[in-house]
């Protein structure tokens, strides 16, 4: 019995990680912190704190696309809140070629966001993997982005 519970927790664990390593990811590699290149190939881009922050001084537009009660409890300061469910909406608004990061609380959900704003033809998307869970700053309180 033992040894159908132990060879049954191996094969499960190896699944797990064969669909783990299997998975797609999106290049990580440092680049210089002092501006972002636009991502290659038409993919998104994973960025840094410092690039994060860069690319808002030079007035990209970082989007928070968690719940509203998440963004209340504590966002990045100049963040705005566009929660995953009305993303298409508000993306077609928005200009394709124009730079845009995003951010939820873990890089999940802003991940999936990325992706998504890819397959809808936006050229310059940027993502925070790190979320607000991984944000050494500030933060602002309540619904007001500023």
């Amino acid at each position: 019995m033992i040894k159908i519970l132990i060879s049954g927790i191996i094969i499960i664990i190896t699944v797990t990680v064969g669909a783990c390593a299997s998975s797609s990811t999106t290049d990580v590699s440092q680049a210089p912190t002092n501006s972002a290149p636009a991502p290659a190939n038409n993919g998104y881009k994973n960025i840094s704190q410092e690039e994060m922050a860069q690319l808002m001084k030079e007035g990209v537009p970082l989007i928070d696309v968690r719940r509203p009660e998440e963004y209340k409890s504590g966002h990045v300061p100049g963040a705005k809140l566009v929660p995953l469910g009305t993303l298409s909406a508000a993306a077609a608004n928005w200009d394709k070629q124009k730079k845009i990061i995003v951010i939820c609380q873990t890089g999940s959900r802003s991940a999936g966001a990325a992706n998504y704003l890819v397959n809808q033809g936006f050229t310059n998307v940027y993502n925070f993997p790190r979320g607000t869970m991984g944000y050494n700053g500030q933060r602002t309180m309540g619904m007001n982005a500023k």
